[in-house]
């Protein structure tokens, strides 16, 4: 499996929130963002840290929030009749609030495919209410 990056607009977000790798991380992990071309390259091609965004994984990216920003994404399957995973759905949970703060829940337009989806846009979520 490979791990999938957070989007330009994700990595934005979380570096106005505190996000970064500086010194946390083995530099050929990860991938960073050209602030200009918004291009995605490996980290071991940078020169200025001042011309990039840090692109943590779909992964990293929900533990910081969880951690950082007290926002628990919960990423759940939805089953069949024949208890196969079909699809998933996503909530966004402050863990001082109960039910959650956002919900995807729409019975029709449960589309996500794949785990990684799910989270994707649960991330995209994150944005507008924090």
């Amino acid at each position: 499996m490979i791990e999938e990056y957070v989007s330009f607009e994700i990595a934005t977000f979380l570096k106005d929130k505190g996000f970064n790798f500086v010194g946390a991380y083995d530099h050929e992990s990860f991938m960073i963002y050209k602030k200009v071309s918004k291009e995605l390259v490996r980290a071991s091609t940078i020169n200025c840290m001042n011309e990039y965004i840090f692109a943590p994984t779909l992964s990293l990216a929900q533990k910081f929030l969880r951690d950082k920003c007290n926002l628990i994404i919960t990423i759940f399957p939805i089953y069949d009749d024949e208890n196969y995973i079909i699809k998933y759905d996503w909530a966004i949970y402050n863990s001082m609030f109960i039910p959650p703060i956002a919900y995807h829940g729409q019975p029709e337009v449960r589309n996500f495919s794949t785990y990684e989806d799910a989270l994707k846009n649960a991330l995209e979520e994150c944005i507008k209410i924090y």
